[in-house]
């Protein structure tokens, strides 16, 4: 099932906070999910609900047009919610 709306209110207020500090220090680039996250493994998939790419990995994966180049992730957060 998808996520309840309380989990969208937190996930949106955390964005929206994050944000101001990734563009104040231009440390990376902020998305959301849904991203195959792998770091380059076969046996790893996640999809983190907000997570900060590093830019230059961020443009490998517009380049190849997949998440594959993305090798690390400066931050990764999941908004845990009851199902």
């Amino acid at each position: 099932p998808s996520p309840r709306p309380l989990h969208h209110l937190a996930q949106e207020r955390l964005h929206a906070a994050v944000s101001k500090y990734v563009e104040r220090e231009r440390v990376g680039v902020l998305l959301g999910a849904p991203a195959d996250i792998s770091w380059g493994r076969d046996d790893v998939l996640v999809q983190p609900d907000l997570f900060v790419v590093p830019v230059d990995q961020l443009r490998a994966a517009v380049a190849a047009n997949a998440w594959t180049p993305v090798r690390h992730l400066l931050l990764a957060v999941e908004v845990l919610s009851p199902s």
